[in-house]
């Protein structure tokens, strides 16, 4: 009887109000009461619910948290890249260009370097005006006639007079010619008739209009649908494929001048030869999943010629590069592109970029702030390279012939230079460094020889300036026409940027040049006689490099 008392008691608990320990105590005093039991199962499943609930409401919280301070993070750091950019970008040297690096001057050297015209000078006296007009009917500006009209008793003495020029501009006019071939039939039945004088069959392009559309594209960088446009005002409308056409012709029957070049650029006369390689969109190979077609730049110079040969390739393997220097003996200037290992033999050594070298290390020091520049051992490699750039600099004004720089960069003045990057960079290699710093340090240790065979040939450059600036002519044209539509096009096209850029080097005008190229190889000429650099060019020569 007691234990059924105890039990009704328990049943009128409220169970709801008990605690955990209360329930746990109540449960081991009532095991025989089964609706006690699962009144307290209940109750602590809910408890174990409404926990598990809170618990994951907390975490996804934290986690939502999380991401923000992260994003928070991210703008934070990006703000201070900018600020320390915009905090060095006054006192960094940006500049990789090893012929013109940036010499910093205080306030009052910046006054001295005000450019302005001399006093005493007259404007304009750099002009032969009084040349440029003798070729032009002279205008008289006399009023004499018109004054005695209207005082016919007027009695005028001439006192002198005033002279001075105006200058006009006469728009650029194409003119037709009509073409009148006749035959003749000699007494055997044969046919006589002059050759045709269209340059491309079945055209009415003449090879000064080629020539102008050559240089329109190459040295102007104007598109096609452009000089669609310049023809329609003339009266002429052309389609813009035929002018494609027109253009893509004209590199094919200019080829052999291209191959004349090629061959002449190996022929032994050049020993030295900077090479470079920029990427050029083929539409095409973009069914084959090449999406990237390159054109290889190379660039020799003499005393007497200086070519710039642009040679097209589907890929960035060297294989035609190795074709092309398969007779070649002399040295090769690149960047640190490893695919040029394979070009090393016994006839061809390499020079790596300094230029290359000094952006690794310049990479570094622009994330640095002033203070930490000044401590940085990257801006002490910088410094040291940048010795060896302003030695070259004063060599190749003072030294006019290939073995006076030999002979000067041999001295110890020179090669204390040449060991004090290289010692430097040799140390860094033994310490401990961060990620940035030890690929910088790498790039020089994995090529260290290659970047001194400069100082065995004075006809050698210590840096690649020459083929990077035909790349980035190269991709300045390229953003006028943005790809090419075919693998014979882009041929083509490299073969007119050739001899576009090498008359360039000759100070031609290139419009000129072309149709007289043109024309030569129609009259049967040798290519080799086309040359931009022979005697007969110079009637080519632009005024304003004369």
């Amino acid at each position: 009887m007691i234990s059924i008392k105890i039990m009704i008691n328990i049943k009128d608990i409220d169970i709801s109000s008990l605690t955990k320990e209360q329930l746990i105590s109540l449960l081991n005093e009532s095991k025989n009461d089964v609706d006690t039991l699962l009144a307290i199962s209940k109750k602590l499943a809910d408890d174990n619910s409404r926990l598990t609930d809170n618990n994951k409401m907390l975490t996804d919280e934290n986690l939502k948290l999380k991401n923000e301070v992260s994003e928070l993070k991210k703008q934070l750091e990006h703000k201070k890249s900018l600020v320390t950019k915009y905090n060095i970008e006054n006192y960094v040297d940006n500049s990789d260009n090893a012929g013109n690096h940036k010499k910093r001057f205080s306030p009052d050297e910046k006054a001295k370097q005000k450019v302005g015209r001399k006093q005493g000078s007259k404007n304009y006296e750099s002009m032969d005006l009084e040349k440029l007009s003798s070729e032009n009917k002279i205008i008289y500006n006399d009023i004499l006639n018109d004054y005695m009209k209207d005082h016919p008793n007027a009695e005028l003495v001439k006192i002198g007079e005033d002279k001075t020029y105006v200058i006009e501009h006469v728009p650029a006019k194409i003119t037709v010619h009509k073409v009148i071939t006749p035959k003749y039939k000699t007494k055997e039945g044969t046919i006589v008739q002059a050759p045709s004088m269209a340059i491309i069959n079945h055209s009415y392009a003449s090879a000064n209009l080629l020539g102008y559309l050559t240089m329109c594209k190459y040295t102007l960088g104007i598109p096609v649908y452009r000089m669609q446009d310049m023809l329609l005002d003339q009266g002429l409308d052309f389609s813009y494929h035929t002018i494609y056409g027109w253009l893509m012709k004209t590199g094919e029957l200019l080829k052999p001048v291209w191959e004349a070049l090629k061959s002449e650029m190996t022929s032994g006369k050049f020993t030295s030869l900077n090479i470079d390689e920029t990427t050029l969109r083929v539409m095409e190979t973009m069914d084959d999943n090449r999406q990237k077609c390159y054109m290889y730049l190379y660039s020799a110079n003499s005393d007497d010629a200086r070519i710039r040969l642009f040679d097209f390739t589907c890929s960035r393997k060297s294989d035609n590069t190795q074709k092309i220097l398969s007779d070649y003996k002399g040295t090769i200037t690149v960047d640190g592109y490893s695919g040029y290992n394979s070009l090393m033999s016994e006839s061809i050594s390499v020079q790596r970029c300094m230029v290359h070298l000094r952006r690794e290390f310049t990479d570094i020091a622009k994330t640095l702030n002033r203070e930490q520049r000044r401590k940085s051992e990257a801006q002490k490699v910088i410094d040291l390279i940048d010795k060896i750039f302003e030695a070259e600099r004063k060599i190749k004004n003072k030294c006019k012939t290939p073995l006076d720089v030999l002979a000067a960069r041999n001295t110890d003045e020179y090669q204390k230079l040449v060991d004090d990057v290289d010692d430097k960079i040799d140390w860094l290699d033994k310490q401990t460094l961060s990620i940035s710093m030890r690929k910088a340090v790498n790039y020089y240790m994995n090529r260290r020889s290659e970047y001194w065979t400069y100082l065995n040939d004075g006809n050698v450059s210590c840096h690649n300036n020459d083929a990077e600036r035909q790349a980035k002519s190269f991709a300045a044209l390229r953003k006028g026409f943005l790809f090419c539509r075919s693998e014979d096009s882009a041929k083509s096209t490299a073969v007119l940027i050739s001899l576009v850029k090498t008359a360039e080097q000759s100070d031609l005008d290139t419009a000129s040049y072309i149709s007289w190229a043109l024309q030569g190889l129609h009259d049967g000429r040798k290519p080799s006689d086309l040359f931009p650099w022979s005697k007969e060019c110079e009637q080519f020569k632009l005024k304003s490099k004369e």
